[in-house]
């Protein structure tokens, strides 16, 4: 449990076998935390420092406190620094309201996660491993800056307004704004990027498939030389 600073060593490597309780203060990492436990957040600051990793092998559930990186603004979101789980079995994310990464990650053969209470908004690049699942139900993905990347190597499902989100918050000028690849399933999926104009680009080489349903609120999805995608339903 943590009221004060705690720093991870830099570029090193620590183990938590037991929970983690972040009540307060600052937990600032220095390189790579492993958590075999709980990792709850009810107050305090969780900053991944510079490019760090967060990986767990257990449940995840913030009800409050900011989630920053070294340079970024107190409250977020994080400039570097990836969210991992990889317990290769079945694990929860509970991410409060506004929850903001830099990177996030499944990995592990085996690794389910599940979507309880809070989207996730991921700056950077979003990532689900071959042999993986997440299971979002009525909750969201949100890609939120323009270069961001959702690459599905496994599978998400997700029902009513549940799904991933492309919101690039400015126009890219006929270049596209944000990415999509990987040769898993995708469901539903909403593109509404700044302008109508503004396209998200297909990852080079990859056909990319839905079982859901693609949204075009705002804008569309673009296909280059060698790719393709196929979608079940658009709207």
């Amino acid at each position: 449990t943590s009221t004060g600073t705690i720093t991870t060593n830099a570029g090193g490597m620590a183990t938590q076998g037991g929970s983690v309780h972040l009540n307060g203060g600052t937990l600032l990492l220095g390189g790579t935390l492993t958590v075999f436990g709980l990792f709850e957040q009810n107050g305090g600051t969780l900053s991944f420092g510079v490019a760090n990793l967060l990986d767990l092998k257990g449940n995840f559930n913030r009800t409050t406190g900011n989630v920053t990186s070294t340079g970024a603004p107190p409250a977020g979101p994080p400039t570097s620094g990836t969210l991992q789980f990889s317990a290769g079995g079945t694990q929860t994310f509970a991410g409060g309201a506004n929850m903001a990464v830099f990177n996030f990650t499944v990995a592990a053969v085996g690794t389910g996660v599940t979507f309880t209470t809070g989207s996730l908004q991921v700056v950077s690049t979003a990532t689900i491993n071959a042999n993986t699942n997440v299971i979002l139900g009525t909750l969201n993905i949100r890609m939120i800056t323009n270069g961001g990347t959702f690459i599905n190597g496994g599978q998400y499902t997700s029902s009513g307004g549940g799904g991933v989100l492309f919101e690039a918050p400015v126009s890219g000028a006929g270049t596209p704004v944000q990415f999509i690849g990987g040769t898993g399933v995708y469901s539903n999926i909403e593109v509404r990027l700044f302008d109508e104009t503004d396209f998200v680009g297909v990852v080079g080489g990859t056909v990319v498939t839905w079982s859901g349903v693609l949204t075009l609120t705002s804008g569309t999805i673009q296909t280059g030389t060698g790719t393709q995608f196929n979608a079940s339903t658009l709207i």
